[in-house]
């Protein structure tokens, strides 16, 4: 079995959201130098355009996270979310969806336009939609947004 199954949670801001489409812009225009950290570079664009993604392990844990998804997941930033199951703050109603999705995800290698609500501590409501990929990297499943 896989290590890890990749779970990026797009969130993106409206069309009419200048500022963020300029960071957007911006960030694309930057390429990753040859031999550059095309990682690095991928994550800065999706910060810029308000995208949170995370990967999770087949227990459902964080592995690696961005600060939009653990803002999403009501928490300031990604270093909060690391170890932590993503079913401590998705509502009640869409765990046993989400553990299926993610088994299937392992086992199908994608799921694609999954809709969840996560919740914070204070009970804030956040609809999420999940695009999940799996690609092999050695022992490792690692997300190819």
């Amino acid at each position: 079995m896989n290590d890890l199954t990749p779970i990026p949670i797009p969130h993106a801001p409206s069309a009419a959201d200048a500022p963020a489409r300029a960071a957007v812009d911006a960030a694309l225009s930057a390429a990753p130098p040859p031999g550059g950290n095309a990682r690095a570079h991928l994550q800065a664009v999706m910060a810029a355009d308000g995208t949170g993604y995370a990967v999770v392990d087949p227990r459902a844990r964080v592995v690696e996270a961005n600060d939009v998804y653990a803002r999403m997941a009501g928490f300031e930033d990604a270093a909060a979310v690391l170890g932590r199951s993503v079913l401590e703050w998705t509502h009640g109603r869409d765990v046993p969806r989400t553990v299926e999705q993610i088994r299937r995800c392992m086992a199908e290698g994608s799921v694609r336009a999954m809709q969840v609500e996560y919740h914070d501590a204070s009970g804030r409501r956040v609809p999420v939609s999940i695009n999940a990929q799996r690609t092999e990297t050695g022992a490792k499943s690692l997300t190819g947004s």
